[in-house]
């Protein structure tokens, strides 16, 4: 099954402080070459789950922050430049979301 990426980004994924949560927490971005704002909400306790041929599946927790409600979620990835993949920091990637509501 193929799915077409719906959304073109800077990917990154890092750790950092998380405020609301008072702990640490590895975050994956994807953000707007031109502009730098987020194309997708951020993934909280982001996990890499594969890599391999130029993609990857990224999975983690979205929150909407004016409705408060986190929802799983799962991104599959395809780098748009592969031969730039293995790049420390960000690469271009292009992005399909998977949501599934869950309680938090």
């Amino acid at each position: 099954v193929t799915v077409k990426p719906e959304h073109l980004g800077k990917l990154s994924l890092a750790e950092g402080f998380d405020r609301e949560l008072r702990r640490s927490v590895r975050s994956a971005h994807l953000r707007s070459a031109q502009s730098g704002d987020e194309v997708l909400p951020a993934l909280r306790d982001a996990v890499v789950l594969w890599i391999g041929d130029g993609h990857m599946t990224i999975t983690g927790l979205e929150q909407d922050h004016l409705t408060r409600r986190t929802v799983a979620q799962s991104w599959y990835i395809e780098f748009a430049n592969p031969g730039h993949s293995a790049a420390i920091g960000s690469t271009d990637a292009l992005a399909s979301h998977h949501p599934a509501e869950i309680g938090l």
